[in-house]
């Protein structure tokens, strides 16, 4: 029987990922926790096994995990095939790998076909695998719902650990796709109802299964959906040391997982799995998964940043309220989704309603929709709108009345747009004292084609928006406080600290001697954002040689914590230019670079990212239609005897040009480690990109020795040229 090929192979062996991922922190759990094989379902079974990924690849000579599993799995076969266990007699051996081997077998004091799943007889001595293996079947056996595969027993005979499970005639919905093509929206609405359906059931019951696919749906010969696998399910409230998720379990297939499962696998509830839900509906009618390209690590970055293509522009012919229902289960952030499966029935069995759909389920066996619905701004702008408007003319009734008679009038310095209160014009000079006064999520407005001259400012605790009013383009001048302002404020002029600034179509010009001592014009502390929107940044002047004592300044500094916090950098259609590495980072954490439609001239670095003491950061880097034109390479990693934990950088680069001189390289990795240590923690994907100038693609300069790795010998073919071309844009 064929086996599952949902995941995707990766530029990096697990054993690579690995070990780029030992001296990490939490922050890298996303990276550590990724299973040795990708899932794989016996469509003929609720039981399922694992199975190669596609286009994988023996790295160093070693047999793949996946392909030992495999082996070991066909030899279980050869042994237990024809034998007995307890009173379960395995007829046919159907396939497996992972943690052990499936079979078709008989239940002789029932007279019943059942699936067999036998645990390898070497992970019978490793006490946490036999955890996990009684584990799915305890989880399987809280559930009792006729679209989910129930287990009937588990056993232990004979040196060998099993579970019995249902025998399900039938094809799961990969196989079904792959033969016929994708789903009509009759049955894409009755397989959605039903497995909606089964995550409510296992929501009341606590049980999460964490891998929702179409390999683990299977369709019987009269239409009935069965959800199966519960090999990664687990109770919600299981956590702290004993947590098998936290040494090292499955996470579920890239293809389909979460944004927060796939950065910590704990944090996964019944969201995760509508999540994987929705991107399975979008595999049904569209015949391919939302993101359908690339590695685990390019895969991983579009669920956690980009928005699939509309399935109403891959498909005209779905209504619009199921594609908004798919949407809506694919959003990023779990409270933007629905928040429980009958939710989602509810809307499903409406839209059945209105086109006539015909689902196979009875309606008497489906509990009511959720009271708890998550409250949603569109569901109540009918009545929300007109409340509001009232309140807002209450208010200024009340204001006129008390205090329109004031004879004292004092200018303030922050002018509050009427009506709305969430949009401010500061004066000319006052953008600091706006900043200050502003409230999380106002909007800060500069009038247009006025060049300011500003004092430095700090965003610390909230959100806040600085953009151009009305159609032209603001300039503004930075300039210290005081004198030494750039000293006074620390290592940068605008710091963001715990809080979130957008600038957008905005001219920033900042001088160069302002930024002494190696300080920054942006500085990032603790959890923050930073979004550069149609915006220029250009650092003019020449820097004062001996105050930066060999430290160049820097555009977008990342404070060096040891804390895995998150910190986001954005550059959307956004120029840097000047004498300045344009992002620096130093210690743990996580941090996430994208570019898109950007430009960076620089004699600089675009990233230089230095260790940490305890752990190393994970910077996760997208370019997407961007020029970089860096004297000195493109993204350097350090590491020190004082900061020797080196950071792991997962790099994607679409259709952008990257020029880079001779003697620099794109990619360098220097410090106290041996190459053989550096070499796993880099990965970069590239796709339709241009490489110009340097043959250098990536340097290692270990402890006691350097290495050169150039384009030819990449591990996937780049395009390169040793000529640099004309400095325009792509």
């Amino acid at each position: 029987m064929p086996l599952d090929s949902d995941s995707p192979s990766s530029g990096l062996s697990s054993q690579r990922r690995a070990a780029a991922a030992a001296p990490q922190g939490e922050a890298t759990h996303v990276l550590q926790r990724f299973p040795e094989s990708p899932d794989a379902t016996v469509h003929a079974a609720a039981a399922a096994s694992l199975a190669p990924p596609v286009g994988s690849s023996v790295h160093g000579g070693q047999t793949p995990p996946f392909r030992r599993a495999q082996a070991a799995a066909q030899e279980v076969g050869r042994v237990l095939e024809g034998t007995t266990l307890g009173v379960y007699r395995l007829e046919h051996f159907v396939g497996g790998g992972g943690m052990g081997a499936v079979f078709r077998g008989r239940d002789t004091t029932l007279d019943r076909t059942v699936a067999v799943k036998v645990l390898f007889a070497e992970s019978s001595a490793d006490e946490e695998v036999v955890r996990r293996f009684r584990q799915e079947a305890q989880s399987a056996a809280r559930l009792d719902h006729e679209n989910i595969g129930r287990v009937h027993a588990v056993g232990y005979d004979g040196g060998w650990h099993f579970i019995v499970f249902e025998y399900i005639e039938g094809k799961n919905l990969r196989e079904i796709v792959s033969e016929s093509g994708p789903f009509d929206v009759p049955r894409t609405v009755a397989v959605a109802v039903q497995i909606a359906g089964a995550l409510a059931h296992a929501s009341e019951r606590e049980v999460v299964h964490r891998d929702i696919k179409p390999s683990n749906i299977i369709v019987t010969p009269d239409g009935q959906a069965k959800l199966v696998d519960m090999g990664l399910a687990r109770l919600h409230q299981v956590g702290g040391t004993n947590d098998l998720t936290v040494s090292g379990m499955t996470l579920g297939t890239f293809d389909y997982i979460s944004p927060e499962q796939a950065r910590d696998p704990r944090s996964a509830d019944v969201r995760s799995d509508l999540y994987s839900l929705g991107c399975t509906l979008y595999f049904l009618l569209a015949g391919r998964p939302p993101f359908a390209e690339g590695t685990m690590v390019q895969k991983l970055l579009q669920h956690q940043q980009d928005v699939a293509v509309p399935i109403g522009q891959i498909r005209p012919d779905v209504p619009r309220k199921l594609a908004a229902a798919v949407t809506r289960l694919m959003e990023k952030s779990p409270e933007d989704r629905y928040r429980h499966p009958l939710d989602l029935v509810a809307d499903l069995m409406g839209l059945a309603d209105e086109f006539g759909i015909s689902v196979a389920v009875p309606r008497a066996a489906l509990p009511p929709p959720s009271t708890a619905r998550m409250w949603r701004l569109s569901d109540h702008l009918p009545w929300l709108v007109p409340v509001l408007a009232l309140g807002v003319i209450v208010a200024a009734l009340y204001w006129r009345q008390g205090h329109g008679r004031s004879s004292a009038v004092v200018q303030p310095p922050v002018q509050l747009a009427p009506v709305t209160g969430t949009v401010i014009r500061p004066r000319v000079g006052g953008l600091a004292e706006a900043v200050a006064a502003a409230r999380d999520g106002d909007v800060l407005e500069i009038d247009s084609g006025v060049v300011r001259v500003e004092p430095s400012f700090a965003v610390s605790g909230k959100r806040i928006v600085i953009r151009a009013a009305g159609g032209g383009r603001p300039t503004v001048s930075l300039t210290a406080a005081e004198p030494g302002g750039g000293e006074r404020l620390g290592r940068g002029l605008i710091p963001v600290e715990a809080g979130s600034l957008v600038i957008e179509g905005i001219d920033i010009r900042c001088e160069s001697p302002l930024l002494r001592r190696g300080a920054s014009l942006f500085a990032m502390k603790g959890a923050s954002e930073l979004e550069l929107r149609d915006t220029t940044v250009e650092l003019s002047g020449e820097p004062a040689a001996a105050e930066l004592a060999g430290e160049p300044p820097v555009v977008i500094d990342v404070d060096g914590s040891e804390e895995p916090v998150r910190r986001v950098i954005r550059l959307e259609r956004a120029t840097v230019s000047g004498d300045a590495t344009v992002i620096r980072a130093v210690g743990a954490g996580e941090i996430v670079a994208t570019a898109s439609s950007s430009r960076v001239v620089t004699p600089r670095r675009f990233l230089v990212v230095e260790g940490g003491v305890s752990s190393g950061a994970v910077v996760r880097l997208s370019l997407d239609r961007s020029y970089f034109a860096c004297k000195e390479g493109l993204v350097c990693l350090l590491d020190s005897p004082a900061r020797p934990m080196f950071a792991s950088l997962f790099a994607t680069a679409r259709a952008s040009r990257f020029a880079v001189p001779q003697a620099a390289a794109l990619v360098v990795q220097s410090g106290i480690e041996t190459p053989e240590a550096y070499e796993p923690a880099v990965e970069w994907v590239d796709a339709g990109s241009r490489y110009e100038g340097s043959d250098t693609y990536r340097r290692i300069d270990g402890a006691a020795e350097r290495i050169d790795i150039d384009f030819a010998a990449a591990a996937a073919p780049m395009e390169h040229s040793s000529r640099i071309g004309p400095a325009d844009t792509p």
